[in-house]
């Protein structure tokens, strides 16, 4: 009688210590959740988020993550003896902040877009104009001047001719950039003051929006 209850004694104390040895090892973990201001909670202790794993006794862990305008998120993890474990979530907005992202786009698009065009629009023609005007001076003009004055003072029939085909290449390149440019102040003259009117226009009744507030 005395063998077996020592035996079970003996058994219990190894038992107990196994167990105790299991709990008392240490396991490596590493909590990354987005957004970087989620409040995060381990059990039931607050966790600040590290960029390293850090060490952690054995065991099963509750994670409870949370961040304005976000779902709630609870899970478990599980650590062993001389692992590494990465939790990694992406907390996901409700649906209410899904509604309003969508409502403030809308809002946005009425107030902001129209103005946004017209100055887009004048700013393109403004410098596709003055593209135009620039290389026509700078690359053509000036050249066109110079074969035409070399072209003048030849006496050589073969630099007459060379030069005349010089004068009459760079002139006909500093008439086409002329033209563009003009044809590109045309267009602004009728796409500029069309742009700003309708923008008015929308400016008007955009004053009687209101901003989705979240």
């Amino acid at each position: 009688m005395n063998f077996i209850r020592t035996t079970l004694i003996v058994f219990l104390l190894i038992l107990l210590n196994t167990i105790s040895n299991g709990q008392n090892g240490k396991g490596y973990m590493l909590v990354a959740i987005s957004p970087d201001d989620a409040i995060i909670r381990i059990d039931t202790a607050l966790f600040v988020q590290k960029k390293s794993h850090m060490v952690v006794d054995t065991g099963t862990y509750v994670i409870r993550a949370w961040a304005p305008k976000t779902i709630m998120i609870t899970d478990t993890i599980r650590v062993t003896e001389g692992r590494s474990v990465l939790f990694r979530k992406k907390l996901e907005y409700t649906d209410e902040y899904k509604k309003h992202r969508k409502a403030l786009h809308a809002y946005n698009m009425k107030k902001y877009v129209p103005a946004t065009v017209t100055v887009c629009a004048s700013l393109f023609y403004i410098g596709m104009y003055g593209k135009f005007y620039k290389e026509a001076k700078d690359n053509y003009l000036d050249k066109a001047l110079e074969s035409k004055a070399a072209y003048e003072n030849a006496t050589d029939i073969n630099e007459i001719l060379a030069h005349k085909e010089s004068y009459n290449s760079y002139k006909s390149k500093y008439d086409k950039s002329i033209d563009k440019a003009n044809k590109t102040l045309n267009q602004a003259k009728i796409v500029i003051p069309v742009a700003a009117a309708v923008t008015g226009v929308m400016f008007y009744y955009s004053l009687r929006l209101t901003k989705p507030v979240f």
